[in-house]
């Protein structure tokens, strides 16, 4: 931070001691706002590690549940008591923010600072890149693969999962570790977009969402790849009914050896190496091939608030946070994949019971995830229809006519 002189004249000779003997400036807390608790001890010491070289800024940070997240921040903006520095995910309303101008275009800073973001990934800087310019700086990226349950699979004399699975693989040994009578299911079909619909609309050449910004479900592939999640449900009977996942969780039922196999991301690695069970028991391989591999792909990136008030003192924590210094933190943690690309190995290595390296083997068949100006207003009604359809409520059909009719409405009422 740059420092100014302050006139002492006029003072008294008291107030000539307090000053002398105090800070030169008041102390400055700023708000982080995230949502993912598991990351709070790496970011505990990054920003302690910020204070030690910048005394005059204490950062607070703020944990939201993630199903909170943006309506809360939201909320916060309306009223102008948003967070200083925010996580700002892809999926949520990041374009939006941007074109409104409620987070600081950050171009200029960069510049005249110096800012080296050569060791990010191109790929994660144009994500959040809006007309030209970068608003936020990437902290991370995930991809999905499969975690499977060792002692159920060696209890079941089936073969752990490889590069060789297919959809019929997966169904198929998904049947074979099913256990009705010990309350086991083979595989928990996630009625969600990240660790479910995202995965197998793009393992059946499917479109979630178009180049053109429309809705994909009027596409026979992305029904399809719908049928094949209800069928798992429905008539192969490997998995809870959606119901049932209401109530216990893909995680959970994982967690306590009631699922075989479930769709997750690499964001799970720390919790799951946190939990004893699954540390014993569990691993990860690449997600099973459809007519193509693909993996869902999201980023997270920092961003700075722009009615803060303090935002010289966010620019220099946000320059912090894009160091090698605490991506290195961030990536021994094991929590999160890096946007530092040249620390991902670390990453991998943090938590050496797993095979995190299937998670980078998945980035060369990556898609980012579908998103827009108002993600949340068409990804809401999106998993509402869906999940009729893995209910058995309604046909697949139906649902994904239904969703690409109001999807599109919401679509073409983004410009407005």
């Amino acid at each position: 931070m740059k420092l100014m002189k302050r006139s002492l004249i006029g003072m008294s000779s008291l107030g000539m001691l307090v000053a002398l003997a105090g800070p030169a400036f008041a102390e400055v807390t700023l708000r982080l706002s995230i949502w993912d608790a598991n990351q709070k001890p790496a970011l505990d010491q990054i920003t302690a590690r910020f204070s030690e070289e910048n005394p005059d800024i204490k950062v607070s940070i703020e944990v939201v549940p993630r199903s909170d997240y943006v309506t809360k921040l939201e909320t916060s903006i309306v009223g102008r008591n948003a967070p200083d520095v925010f996580w700002n995910a892809l999926p949520d309303r990041f374009l939006e923010l941007a074109r409104s101008g409620l987070i600081e275009n950050l171009d200029e800073r960069i510049k005249a600072d110096g800012v080296d973001l050569s060791p990010i990934a191109p790929a994660l800087l144009e994500a959040f890149t809006y007309e030209g310019s970068l608003y936020a700086i990437p902290k991370d990226f995930d991809t999905v693969g499969l975690w499977y349950n060792k002692a159920l699979f060696d209890a079941a004399g089936v073969a752990y999962p490889d590069d060789s699975w297919t959809w019929e693989t997966l169904r198929e040994n998904a049947k074979k570790l099913t256990n009705p009578s010990k309350g086991v299911y083979g595989f928990v079909v996630n009625a969600g977009t990240r660790a479910g619909y995202y995965n197998f609309i793009a393992q059946n050449a499917g479109d979630v969402l178009t180049d053109d910004l429309k809705s994909g479900f009027d596409q026979p592939e992305t029904a399809a790849a719908v049928q094949f999640m209800a069928d798992l449900i429905l008539v192969d009977k490997v998995s809870p009914t959606v119901q049932q996942t209401e109530e216990v969780n893909a995680q959970t039922r994982f967690k306590t050896g009631q699922a075989a196999m479930i769709l997750d991301g690499s964001w799970r690695a720390r919790e799951f190496a946190d939990d004893p069970y699954t540390l014993e028991n569990a691993n990860i391989a690449v997600l099973p091939q459809g007519t193509v591999r693909a993996s869902s792909s999201g980023t997270l990136g920092y961003s700075i608030y722009s009615g803060s008030e303090h935002k010289e003192e966010a620019w220099d924590l946000l320059k912090f946070l894009a160091s090698p210094e605490a991506a290195q933190i961030q990536a021994s943690a094991g929590a999160v994949i890096p946007s530092h690309m040249d620390q991902a190995q670390i990453w991998v290595d943090a938590i050496p019971q797993f095979n995190l390296q299937a998670f980078l083997d998945m980035v060369d068949y990556a898609e980012v995830v579908a998103h827009s100006f108002n993600t949340p207003g068409w990804s809401s009604i999106m998993n509402q229809e869906l999940k009729k359809a893995l209910a058995g409520d309604v046909s697949v059909d139906e649902a994904t006519s239904l969703v690409a009719t109001k999807m599109n409405e919401v679509l073409a009422s983004e410009g407005k």
